[in-house]
């Protein structure tokens, strides 16, 4: 794990440093063991993502999805939508995700890679 890298990817997709790792490792870009290579970082230092005295602005709400529950949730759920084998109220029971947002979380995480990621800031 690469402190700058991350830091570099984090401001990139406009997420915490601790976010963007496991999408890294989620996405086999870092190792597994990153993981714990982070938490050594943080007992050695502050938290990155806490140390800003302004706050930061809200990004898009399918990402803190994105972040939390990962692709493979949203291309399982998406199957089963697509099926008519679940609502959007069996799908906020299960998941605590309000149905105002499931629909871009369905269909945008999916689809969200590190390519997107870098097409966007061209954009």
């Amino acid at each position: 794990m690469d402190i700058e890298e991350l830091r570099n990817f984090s401001s990139l997709i406009k997420l915490s440093l601790t976010a963007s790792l496991y999408r890294l490792v989620e996405t086999g870009h870092y190792k597994k063991t990153a993981v714990a290579q982070w938490m050594s970082y943080l007992k050695a230092n502050a938290n990155p993502d806490f140390t800003q005295k302004q706050g930061g602005r809200r990004v898009e709400e399918w990402k803190y999805k994105l972040a939390k529950y990962g692709t493979r949730f949203a291309e399982a759920y998406s199957a089963a939508f697509e099926q008519d084998k679940i609502d959007d109220y069996e799908f906020y029971r299960i998941s605590g995700i309000k149905p105002k947002y499931q629909a871009d979380y369905l269909k945008r995480a999916p689809l969200a890679s590190l390519n997107d990621a870098e097409d966007g800031a061209d954009a």
